[in-house]
């Protein structure tokens, strides 16, 4: 049985095939000059250099779990199994803090900020925005409480979001005041495969607030897929 609140914050990093990526991660995680936290990384039973990363480091990470699932929300259950913090941080290969974000100011739970490169290359922040029409915020920016709330696998792209709506956070979350900010990789499944994504969305939105909400949320997703389609 896992022991909680051993430590102020447990970062969960899960990776597949993307060593330069997992890198990236661990440097910025390791760059951090607060101590109290757990480092867990998780990995899908890599083929390229990413166990050579691994390997590398391991003497500086808390967990390292390499084996087959079945996704990454499988992998992201495994890390919170073993997660024995506070609060949980979600840094996905590729995903890094620059500058330093964890200290006893960082807040559970909060926010963090968060920046990713648009097509021009040119930094974007991310909005906090309303919970009923979808996601509201990146994971990889949320410090989550550690409740042993686990992501529904049988939901493939949009877990995420069902899994803040367990938490019942609504938009009352604040942002905390850090030296710094997360930069996270704007090109993951979820952008990739964004119908599928939209479409488990939808079914969540119609779960939890109803019909009006489900199509007020699918008619926002078509008029922005539009525009898209117009102006780019």
């Amino acid at each position: 049985m896992k022991i909680l609140n051993k430590y102020r914050f447990s970062i969960i990093t899960v990776v597949y095939n993307d060593a330069l990526g997992l890198e990236k991660t661990i440097k910025s995680v390791l760059s951090q000059r607060f101590l109290n936290f757990q480092y867990i990384i998780i990995d899908g039973n890599s083929k390229d250099q990413t166990k050579k990363i691994l390997k590398k480091y391991e003497k500086k990470i808390d967990r390292i779990l390499s084996e087959p699932d079945k996704g990454i929300y499988y992998a992201m259950n495994k890390g919170l199994k073993l997660s024995e913090g506070k609060g949980i941080i979600f840094l996905n290969a590729g995903d890094i803090f620059v500058g330093q974000i964890l200290s006893n100011r960082l807040s559970i739970p909060s926010l963090i900020d968060v920046y990713y490169k648009k097509k021009n290359r040119n930094l974007k922040k991310r909005n906090y925005s309303f919970y009923k029409f979808g996601m509201p915020y990146c994971h990889q920016g949320i410090v989550f409480e550690n409740k042993n709330i686990l992501y529904n696998t049988e939901i493939k792209i949009s877990s995420d979001y069902d899994f803040y709506l367990k938490y019942k956070y609504k938009n009352s979350l604040k942002f905390s005041r850090v030296n710094g900010y997360i930069n996270y990789g704007n090109d993951g499944i979820s952008a990739k495969q964004h119908k599928i994504r939209d479409k488990e969305a939808s079914n969540i939105i119609k779960k939890n607030f109803g019909n009006f909400w489900s199509l007020t949320f699918s008619i926002k997703t078509l008029i922005k897929s539009f525009l898209k389609r117009v102006l780019f």
